[in-house]
């Protein structure tokens, strides 16, 4: 269960803050939702159906500090495997993105990073499916590593890079 002022990441829609419980009424039948505003871009509102487990299972709190440095190490030690099947590959991002594994998401991330320079040599362009993974990954996993460590999500990158951790 998640109380109001909770930090979650929530799929691909990424940080957002639990605002709380709300109810809403279609026609004679009323629901409760969760009501999440992204952390980084408050003009929207997302509702999760309290009773929908499915959707309820892709909000998860943010790592702690300790958490996100250990992910952030696993950038340098973790394998990656390239799945070549292009819709087996869509469907492996479809559930990191919704599982929320950021172990998972860094080896996904580190994957088509590394495709992605490999057709860049070969002058070749890279899948559509693959850059919005990437863009989206990166933007989750950014977005809690800023958030968690209190920088600013623009120094994210550098701070990896360094191993300021």
């Amino acid at each position: 269960m998640f109380v109001k002022d909770d930090i979650v990441i929530y799929g691909s829609s990424g940080l957002c803050k639990v605002l709380g419980i709300t109810e809403k009424e279609f026609g004679e039948t009323s629901f409760k939702y969760y009501e999440l505003i992204p952390v980084y871009d408050d003009k929207s509102a997302l509702y999760v159906p309290v009773t929908n487990q499915n959707l309820v299972d892709k909000m998860h709190k943010v790592l702690s500090p300790d958490n996100i440095k250990d992910v952030i190490k696993t950038i340098y030690n973790e394998d990656y495997i390239w799945i070549e099947d292009e819709t087996e590959r869509k469907e492996y991002y479809k559930k990191v993105i919704e599982i929320g594994d950021r172990y998972e998401l860094v080896k996904a991330i580190k994957a088509v990073y590394y495709h992605s320079k490999k057709q860049e040599e070969l002058k070749k362009k890279v899948h559509i499916c693959d850059e919005r993974f990437l863009k989206d990954a990166q933007k989750m996993l950014f977005d809690e590593i800023a958030y968690v460590l209190e920088i600013e999500r623009n120094q994210v990158l550098e701070y990896i890079k360094k191993g300021c951790f």
